[in-house]
């Protein structure tokens, strides 16, 4: 008896030295399994980040672009307007100049 029981209490030493190490194990897993998720975690808010910085710098593009645009537009209308006012200088001129000579005709014609 006295072997039977010494038997059962290391049987009992055992099994309960074998949950301690599946224990062990499952929060050797647990760790592990958090460490990936935390991992994961950390690559897409990294993903998210440059994301983010790739929509600014596209924004920031496309932002420079329209003012590109908007002051060819300007420099343009500019660059119209001044060659209307050209053309008007010009027919002023030649206006001025057939006035002048008509006048200079008339007074030949009266003299």
């Amino acid at each position: 008896e006295s072997a039977t029981e010494e038997e059962e209490e290391e049987d009992e030493e055992e099994s309960a030295t074998e949950e301690e190490e599946e224990e062990e194990v499952e929060e050797e897993g647990e760790s592990a399994t958090e460490e990936v998720e935390e991992e994961d975690e950390l690559d897409e808010e990294e993903e998210e980040s440059a994301t983010e910085e790739e929509d600014e710098e596209e924004e920031e593009e496309s932002a420079t672009e329209e003012e590109e645009e908007e002051e060819a537009e300007e420099e343009e209308g500019e660059s119209a307007t001044e060659g209307e006012e050209e053309e008007d200088e010009v027919e002023e001129e030649e206006e001025e100049e057939s006035a002048t000579e008509e006048e200079e005709e008339e007074e030949e014609e009266q003299e």
